[in-house]
């Protein structure tokens, strides 16, 4: 997998702490085949994930109505112009997400779970995360880029890359500070290749888990007897990732 650090996006610097929450399963599967999920947009939850803001679609269509477009062709126009200039392509693009906080989040705990109590968040970094894809040397190698999501209505001034529109969210999502890897494809008619992997669904990476993982949290929310279980398991799958386990400072039960 290749970095690409010259884009259009704002990269955090490789000491910026990041968190992941994932329920045991997700936690189990990182750990045991040693590999990230990256999901096709259209599959996250946000409706709004890669929507051009409203704002730009009507300065379009004031911009040809001012030039005497109208009726049927100005319908064709716009429809032209969110069919290609205006589009994403959130169905082409691949995400993986992580949270840049100094501390676990109780909110993130909570809405990652989904109401389940076992669970783990990893804490790493920006620069953790870089080498251990770099050291997991998957076997199908894709250009990805990481960018800080912007929380707005608007799209910065003059920006048509489609990287933009893909790391915008509204403000309501601010809390979750969000970081995104993500992995860019195209149709075939614009140079895009078949893909070995179900691009509609998304694909694993592998990465290093020694290099990923700085600590593993366990759910604040898991009962005790939790904790004995899990450690012969972990233990038992990766003695490493077990000697980095970490208490919640948070306390709810």
């Amino acid at each position: 997998m290749r970095l690409i650090e010259d884009g259009p996006l704002e990269m955090p610097s490789r000491e910026t702490p990041i968190w992941r929450y994932m329920d045991l399963a997700q936690f189990l599967d990182l750990i045991t085949h040693r590999r990230l999920f990256f999901a096709n947009g259209r599959n996250l939850t946000d409706r709004h994930e890669g929507a051009i803001p409203e704002a730009i679609i009507a300065s379009k269509r004031k911009e040809l109505e001012s030039k005497g477009v109208s009726g049927r062709d100005l319908e064709e126009e716009m429809a032209a112009f969110q069919m290609f200039e205006a589009n994403a392509m959130v169905d082409l693009a691949l995400f993986n997400c992580w949270s840049a906080e100094e501390e676990e989040s109780y909110a993130l705990w909570k809405i990652y779970l989904g109401g389940q109590k076992l669970g783990f968040a990893v804490k790493s970094t920006i620069g953790r995360l870089i080498d251990s894809i770099d050291k997991g040397k998957d076997d199908y190698s894709e250009d990805y880029f990481i960018g800080r999501v912007r929380y707005s209505e608007e799209l910065p001034d003059n920006s048509k890359h489609r990287l933009f529109a893909l790391t915008r969210k509204m403000p309501f999502y601010r809390y979750e500070n969000e970081i995104r890897l993500i992995i860019l494809n195209y149709p075939m008619s614009e140079g895009g290749t078949r893909t070995p992997y179900p691009l509609t669904i998304g694909r694993y990476v592998s990465v290093d888990t020694h290099e990923l993982i700085e600590k593993a949290y366990l759910s604040p929310f898991a009962p005790g007897w939790f904790f004995n279980t899990i450690d012969s398991v972990v233990n038992t799958i990766d003695s490493v990732i077990r000697k980095r386990f970490a208490d919640s400072r948070i306390r709810d039960q």
